[in-house]
């Protein structure tokens, strides 16, 4: 485990990870490209701690199942952290966790930048090769 100055990274197996919302495609197979590139992952992705639920990162997830990944970095928190604050994408109004919660564990997911996360202190960037991760 690694530890930043508020936030600890661990590495989960990619299918401890439940996507929360649609993807776009294009999106997924740039940032595809980017990571292959650099042959590095740099940002860990923010989860629910106890079941996976992906608060933002559902491209990355994608991308690293078309790199073949077999685990991702991970930071693990709960949705009651005060370093966090969900809100509706396009109303700006306060989402309800529950909904999440609901919609996620029934194994469906949110159509595409309908939930926005914001993290205070904001996420780190981090420096794992990708050759740790397959």
């Amino acid at each position: 485990m690694q530890h930043t100055k508020t936030y600890s990274i661990v590495i989960k197996p990619v299918s401890f990870f439940r996507a929360s919302e649609e993807i776009d495609l294009v999106r997924v197979h740039e940032l595809m490209g980017q990571i292959a590139k650099n042959r590095k992952w740099i940002a860990p992705i923010p989860v629910e701690i106890g079941n996976g639920i992906i608060m933002d990162g559902n491209h990355r997830l994608h991308a690293a199942i078309l790199l073949g990944l077999k685990s991702l970095p991970c930071i693990p928190l709960l949705y009651s952290d005060p370093r966090i604050q969900v809100k509706d994408w396009n109303t700006d109004e306060p989402f309800k966790i529950e909904d999440i919660f609901h919609k996620v564990m029934n194994n469906k997911v949110f159509p595409y930048k309908t939930t926005r996360h914001a993290f205070n202190p904001s996420l780190p960037v981090i420096d794992v090769p990708l050759s740790l991760l397959k």
